[in-house]
């Protein structure tokens, strides 16, 4: 009974971490992208015209 209760919070403790990773490498993604298009606009005006 003991050992059901360690291997239950090792694994509520793992997924919570995999969440935080997760969405750690989203952000981080996602503000990478936006960077990419803040540059984009600067370097080329006609990127505008295109989209």
């Amino acid at each position: 009974m003991k050992n059901e209760f360690f291997i239950k919070d090792v694994f509520e403790k793992r997924c919570l971490l995999n969440r935080d990773s997760e969405s750690a490498v989203i952000g981080s993604l996602l503000n990478n992208t936006v960077k990419i298009e803040e540059v984009l606009l600067y370097l080329n005006p006609t990127i505008l015209i295109l989209i």
